[in-house]
């Protein structure tokens, strides 16, 4: 997962940039995954760093689809474990849509922004039967997810994340105070997002619904918008720290890794056949 956390660190340090220009005035556009891939794209050795950051979160959506699937952390709790495979589900959804836009960019495809998808997608789904209330209903894990970050954020504790032991003092806490800012960064779009979802769902109509630049848009339209979209882009930039620390001290369930792997080898082959020790 270490090139995933390096290539999500580009990824959020670039969206709190551009969400600083928007609250300076300097900037029109709100970030999301795709206009920050693009301002990746217009710098200087613009698709060499595109590819890297491709590759990275894809290595970032196998390790999230190996954490929803197995528990390789060790948890033996199956109610957390039920709680935790959405949000790993969702993570592996977000981080492939990198490597997607990346590769329409290099290969000069036109892409849609994440409203047009959103909508698309929910205006699909709506017309199922009873499809109003899939959109509420995502809507609502939305809020769950928002109000989920927002108490990370006040419990403040990381200690699952980092390997405690090998940082100093100052270091732990400057993590724990980058991820808090992160957590709460997080949380605020996601109850945007969702609160828009169940509007959506609520009405039955897909052109309410918002995606993360929309959410931050409509955030910078509010009083004192400027400033709640300054202190949202502080919190993206430390969540981008916040994953550039996790390369470093971040905490690889490795024995949970070797077991996975034992489990998978000896599926593959069958104890009849397995070469007994000399």
């Amino acid at each position: 997962p270490r090139p995933g956390h390096l290539s999500a660190s580009v990824l959020y340090v670039t969206m709190g940039l551009l969400a600083g220009l928007v609250a300076l005035g300097i900037r029109g556009e709100t970030p999301d995954a795709r206009v920050a891939v693009r301002a990746l794209a217009e710098q200087p050795f613009g698709p060499a760093l595109l590819a890297l950051v491709a590759i990275g979160a894809l290595c970032l959506v196998c390790w999230r689809l190996i954490q929803a699937y197995w528990d390789v952390e060790g948890q033996g709790r199956p109610f957390l474990g039920l709680c935790k495979r959405p949000r790993y589900l969702f993570s592996a959804l977000f981080y492939l849509s990198v490597p997607i836009c990346a590769g329409r960019i290099l290969f000069h495809v036109g892409t849609h922004s994440g409203e047009q998808l959103a909508e698309q997608a929910a205006s699909a789904v709506i017309h199922f039967p009873f499809g109003w209330s899939i959109v509420l209903g995502t809507g609502m894990g939305f809020i769950c997810a928002g109000v989920y970050y927002l108490y990370r954020m006040c419990r403040g504790n990381f200690e699952g994340i980092f390997h405690c032991d090998k940082m100093t003092e100052a270091q732990r806490k400057l993590c724990f105070t980058l991820g808090r800012l992160g957590c709460a960064a997080r949380g605020i779009i996601f109850l945007v997002i969702g609160y828009y979802l169940m509007l959506a769902g609520w009405n039955v109509d897909p052109r309410q619904v918002e995606g993360q630049a929309g959410a931050l848009h409509i955030i910078a339209q509010q009083p004192l918008g400027p400033m709640m979209l300054g202190f949202i882009a502080l919190g993206l930039v430390a969540l981008g720290i916040f994953s550039l620390a996790e390369v470093r001290y971040g905490r690889i369930p490795k024995e949970g890794l070797m077991r996975l792997a034992r489990d998978y080898s000896s599926s593959l082959c069958p104890r009849g056949l397995r070469r007994k020790p000399f």
